[in-house]
This record gives structure tokens, C-alpha cells and sequence, in this order.
């Protein structure tokens, strides 16, 4: 068989151990379990383990392009674990391709892999309030993910309601970006379902793009001051 699966739902963690070369009959055997996985975990951490592995042919490629996109936004990470240089750039592919945080691994390092799934996701988005003055300050730093918003949020919204109009520092000097598609997706939907309460935004930056974000802030009704 060239492609064995296992699950792991406490860790929300799919490993599919893959030899020889794929075909459409191996998705089409593995969908259903597949699909029933991801209706347990909304997000998914994905170990791809390659062993002796020559590839796929046409039909089963575009079968996996496709899945990406169908379930992509579910993964948070994949792991890809080969022998070979093209198994190194395939990663680099897949990083192009899907929504998740992609990184490669040697053969000898598949542990390391298993436990760079495990791990927790560094907090990204680092907030403090102040009630006097209705001021939110946001430091951002590395690059954000999905789980950030779905931390922050609940957060943002009490003192939005304690306040209705609120001041926000958002301090991007250490931020690099998104992990993903995703939290770009999420970032945006986060901006469009709160820009109305923030009465004035403050954006301190170092780059050239981070003067765009006040100018983008703008368009969105909110009167940026960038320092």
C-alpha cells in the first residue's frame, strides 16, 4: 500500500506515510476518512512522510491540487519529510499553494517534525488597555496567524463595548507579516467587522508598506496618525 494514515485527534495531527508512487484510487480510498477528520478539527496540522516516494501521476496531482484548496484553509501547518533535493523543492511549491505554514524536513529529522506540529503557536499579537483614556495599544511582532484573531477578539470587543468609540496604538515595528492566507483573510475580516468603533488610529512602523497600512486605514474610514 503506498500511502498509510494515521490520526491523531488530541493533537489534531493527519500523517500520511507515503512510498512508491500515488494514484487517483489512493485519494479516492482516503477521502472519506479524511473528510471525517477535518469535521472534527477546524484547524488541522498535516505530517507528510516520504519514503522511497516517486511521485504521482497526472490524475492524482490534480486530485491533490484540489484538495488543497477544497480543505487548505484548514491546515495550520504541514510538515514534509523526504530523502531527495525535488522532495525539498516540492515543499517550496506547497508553501505557494495551500494556506498552511509549510517546512521541509530530512528524513533523519522526522522527529523534530512531529514535534514542531505539536507545538503551540506563538502569540503574535500582544494588547493592553487603558481604560482612562479609551486607549487600545496592539504590539504586533513576527508573523500573525489565524489563532491570534480568534485569541484577540473577544478581547477587542469587551472594551469596544465598554467604551463604543475607542483610540488604538497598533505598534508594527517588530511585525513581518501573515503565516498564511488565511490570517491575511482573517486580518482583513477582522479590520472590516471593527474599523467603525475605532475612533483614531496611531500606527508607529519602520517600513516603507507600513505607511501604506495608514493610507489603506484611510480608505476605510479611519483617520491613522503614522509615527
Amino acid at each position: 500500500m503506498p500511502v498509510e494514515v494515521t490520526f491523531e485527534d488530541e493533537a489534531a495531527v493527519l500523517t500520511l506515510t507515503v512510498s512508491g508512487r500515488l494514484h487517483r484510487s489512493d485519494y479516492e480510498r482516503l477521502l472519506p476518512e479524511f473528510e471525517a477528520f477535518a469535521r472534527r478539527h477546524r484547524n488541522l496540522r498535516i505530517l507528510f512522510v516520504m519514503q522511497d516516494y516517486h511521485g504521482w501521476d497526472v490524475d492524482s496531482a490534480w486530485d491533490d491540487l484540489t484538495r488543497d484548496v477544497r480543505f487548505g484553509g484548514q491546515f495550520d501547518r504541514l510538515a514534509l519529510v523526504g530523502e531527495r533535493g525535488w522532495q525539498r523543492a516540492m515543499a517550496g511549491v506547497c508553501a505557494l499553494l495551500t494556506s498552511a505554514e509549510v517546512r521541509y524536513f530530512e528524513s533523519v529529522e522526522l522527529e523534530a517534525a512531529r514535534q514542531w506540529l505539536k507545538e503551540p503557536a506563538p502569540e503574535s499579537v500582544h494588547l493592553s488597555f487603558d481604560d482612562d483614556t479609551g486607549v487600545a495599544t496592539a504590539l504586533l511582532s513576527g508573523r500573525l496567524q489565524p489563532s491570534d484573531f480568534e485569541r484577540i477578539t473577544p478581547r477587542i470587543d469587551a472594551f469596544i463595548a465598554k467604551h463604543q468609540h475607542v483610540r488604538i496604538l497598533l505598534d508594527l515595528r517588530a511585525f513581518r507579516g501573515w503565516r498564511s492566507m488565511r490570517a491575511l483573510r482573517d486580518h482583513l475580516a477582522f479590520v472590516r467587522s471593527h474599523h467603525q468603533a475605532v475612533e483614531r488610529l496611531a500606527i508607529v512602523g519602520r517600513h516603507a508598506w507600513q505607511h501604506m497600512a495608514a493610507e489603506l486605514a484611510g480608505i476605510v474610514g479611519v483617520s491613522p496618525e503614522l509615527s
